[in-house]
């Protein structure tokens, strides 16, 4: 601190250039009430701006170094002179627009080295405000920009976005921005939002710190880090004009030796030697100042710190960063907000019930949907059994998922499966560049037309791309020449035994032509819907037979309704394997993935352990290996809606679970999958089967809050800003008629009391949606 002030105290020594005829104007921006006037006061020592809960600054304040207090207001040729600072404040009050200007002469010692300019809230209610602030600050050296703790809003974003084009050709270094956190205990979080958005704006990472104006301790570092401002602008003003003077230097000199009447030659001698020192002065300052500004950000540094309420652990430490709150924070705040409105008699009139409640009822029913995908047996179904705490979906060891199941919330438990009208089985398909019997449908066809009760009403084989009528017997002996078609040879087994076929691929060009069948349209007679009560045993055990492999290509939804809490919030669909499913269920899970706000990719630990080849790993992504998944095809990239959920990891020990998560990590780097987080995937840690049994958690808790987490920073943000951009529209207009009613002149006192208590309602909702608004941004992942 020493050599900061040190520093600072030589700015008299610049006083000595002639060329320095014009102090710095200093202009102080912000919205109303963010302590715009309560920081100059701080500054100037006394308290000479006006204050208050409302806005109080109702035009231009210009503060100018004089001997003693005198302030004068100009206006379209009126001119009032103020002696005394009390008549000063008492005209001010009076006046509501924001034109004209106050001149205040003040012998502040701050005053003699910079102008400072106090301007109305770019948000006051008066038009003219943003218009007045944009004017002075077109012409200032410096801008001081405040936020309210709730950090940066839209108004704040729409005045910066004019005040960045207005400045795109002068230096952004002479506009530093403040965080004023003086409202109580501050946890960061609009810090990182209005640091993330100054950056949009502009284009360019700008200056932001948090300060407190209420305290005494940050105002001094503040004034620290505007002195050394004003420091530097005056050292750039001087210094073009120091390095020509200092090249003239030795000619004069020499002029001046010359010199043969004694008097003249000292006048010169001693000019020049004060031009020489003033020269070195600058020279010395100029040298100084990067370690000052070390020193000075160090202090701000801390400062930010100790308002953040985290000490600092090493120099370099970071600021801390909060994480956005979830999704069912997010909505219960929102709800109860708007509960509250709909209840609160006393806006009742201004308000426009029906859009509120249209409202309620859009965030209440709003669902958001998350898919559980992965490979056969990485306990999708057995993490969502968890979630409802009973084991309502098949699981095995093996392919237990053969259908896409949808889980919505509901009082009742219940299931409703739904069977086809048509389906559509397609016998062979093409990979690269030979094509491979489809041996799970051919298996199903067949079982199809050797029973009666599956009640097929007609049959369509497509031969060389058309589809014709065939008849049971003409089908099946389409299907034996298919076989045979891909026929590898028989299997030795022992007399008396049928027998099974084996089959191999061939080549594409060899089936051209050749008048082999490649898929089968069948329309059933009736299809079933059925219902079962998950409350009964004996219906789930029916349930889960209903969804065996045997009907995986005859259904076309599974739904499940159940009371969990986290249902209300989000539908969560089951997928078959990826790595086993039939082509047309990996295309329905493709689709889901892509409608889905969010995406859990199931992992098995014990599988990774057991094939910790790359390519066994890699088969799920990459798209030119046979079987594989094409991420590119279902996801969008940049979205952050992918989690990937190791499970089954209750049976590793902590170096095993280093080994997987290092190898997760290190692969889904490579991999051309979406939500790469700048290198980082999601990657978490559950045993599902232990989240199953009650009492324990098995990470479930985790995976449930980052679940939350990523759905609000994907889908869900539009969603809710959409929301409270809504709902901010109606309580202004609600604000806006109340404010007509005031200023009509036609009220009585008693209603103006029922006004202010209106008024002050919506102020402190609109509070309190900032800060949902606030909560919703998140600058990036820890």
């Amino acid at each position: 601190m020493k050599n900061l002030t040190s520093f600072i105290e030589r700015h008299n020594e610049l006083t000595g250039f002639s060329f320095l005829t014009t102090k710095p104007s200093v202009v102080v921006l912000g919205s109303f009430n963010s302590g715009k006037s309560t920081l100059i006061n701080r500054l100037l020592g006394e308290e000479i701006s006006p204050v208050g809960i409302l806005p109080t600054t109702p035009c231009l304040i210009n503060f100018e170094y004089g001997k003693a207090y005198q302030a004068t207001f100009t206006f379209a040729g009126e001119r009032k002179v103020f002696q005394q600072r009390s008549h000063l404040h008492a005209f001010l009050t009076q006046l509501n627009f924001s034109r004209g200007r106050v001149d205040i002469e003040l012998p502040s010692p701050l005053l003699k080295k910079c102008r400072i300019i106090d301007t109305p809230g770019i948000d006051f209610l008066n038009g003219d405000s943003g218009r007045t602030a944009e004017k002075a600050a077109s012409g200032a050296d410096k801008i001081i920009y405040l936020f309210h703790q709730r950090g940066i809003e839209e108004s704040n974003r729409l005045f910066l976005h004019r005040l960045a084009t207005a400045r795109r050709n002068k230096n952004l270094n002479d506009l530093s921005f403040w965080l004023n956190c003086n409202l109580g205990e501050y946890d960061g979080t609009s810090l990182e939002i209005t640091r993330t958005v100054l950056r949009e704006i502009f284009s360019n990472p700008m200056r932001l710190n948090t300060i407190n104006t209420f305290k005494p301790e940050n105002v001094a570092i503040f004034k620290l880090f505007l002195e050394v401002e004003l420091l530097r602008e005056a050292l750039r003003q001087v210094s073009g004009k120091l390095k020509k003077i200092d090249t003239e230097l030795p000619q004069k000199i020499k002029k001046t030796v010359l010199i043969k009447d004694y008097s003249l030659f000292l006048s010169e001698f001693w000019t020049l030697k004060h031009t020489a020192t003033l020269i070195l002065q600058a020279g010395r300052l100029l040298y100084s100042l990067p370690s000052v500004t070390r020193e000075l950000e160090t202090h701000l540094q801390h400062m930010n710190a100790t308002n953040l309420n985290h000490r600092l652990s090493a120099p370099d430490a970071k600021l801390h960063r909060t994480r956005t709150t979830g999704i069912r924070k997010t909505r219960d705040a929102m709800l109860n907000l708007l509960n509250f409105l709909l209840n609160e008699h006393g806006i009742k009139e201004f308000t426009d019930r029906t859009e509120l409640k249209q409202l309620f009822h859009t965030i209440s029913e709003k669902r958001f949907t998350i898919v559980a995908a992965g490979g056969v047996s990485t306990g999708k179904s057995t993490f969502l059994n968890a979630l409802m705490k009973e084991k309502l979906l098949p699981t095995a060891d093996g392919p237990a998922t053969a259908s896409v199941t949808r889980l919505t919330y509901g009082r009742r438990k219940k299931a409703v499966v739904k069977f086809s009208v048509q389906v559509t089985l397609h016998l062979y398909e093409q990979v690269g560049e030979q094509v491979d019997l489809c041996r799970d449908e051919l298996a199903v066809l067949e079982k199809w037309l050797s029973s009666p009760a599956c009640g097929i009403a007609c049959l369509e084989a497509c031969v060389d791309g058309r589809f014709k009528d065939t008849g049971q017997k003409e089908t099946a002996e389409m299907i034996r020449r298919v076989k045979d078609f891909f026929a590898a040879g028989t299997f030795g087994l022992k007399s008396g035994t049928t027998p099974p076929a084996a089959f191999k691929p061939v080549p594409l060009k060899r089936i051209k032509h050749r008048g082999i069948m490649q898929k089968v349209r069948i329309t059933f007679k009736n299809p079933e819907h059925r219902e079962f009560d998950l409350a009964l045993p004996e219906e789930i055990r029916s349930f889960q037979n209903t969804l065996g492999t045997a009907n995986a290509f005859s259904i076309e939804t599974v739904d499940i309704q159940h009371p969990a809490e986290f249902l209300k919030l989000g539908d969560f669909i089951d997928t078959p394997g990826l790595d086993g499913i039939n082509k047309h269920l990996r295309e329905r899970t493709s689709r889901w993935i892509r409608q889905s706000d969010a995406c859990l990719f199931f992992l098995n630990a014990r599988q990774i352990l057991n094939h910790l080849d790359r390519d066994s790993f890699h088969k799920l992504f990459q798209p030119q290996k046979a079987g594989s998944f094409n991420w590119q095809e279902i996801s969008n990239p940049g979205q952050e809606k992918c989690l990937f959920v190791i499970n089954f990891t209750d049976l590793l020990t902590s170096s095993q679970r280093e080994a997987v998560f290092n190898f997760v990590r290190k692969s889904l780097s490579s991999t051309p999958v979406p939500d790469q987080r700048a290198g980082r995937p999601g990657i978490l840690f559950i045993s599902a089967l232990r989240g199953l049994t009650a009492g324990q958690d098995g990470g479930m808790g985790k995976l449930i809050k980052c679940l939350e987490e990523d759905v609000l920073r994907s889908r869900g943000k539009k969603f809710y800003l959409d929301g409270t951009q809504k709902l901010f529209s109606l309580l202004d207009g609600a604000s806006r008629g109340i404010s007509d009613e005031l200023m009509s002149g036609n009220t009585s006192y008693e209603r103006k009391l029922e006004l202010r208590r209106a008024q002050e309602t919506l102020r402190q909702s609109k509070r309190i949606l900032k800060n949902i608004r606030a909560a919703i941004y998140e600058p990036g992942r820890l």
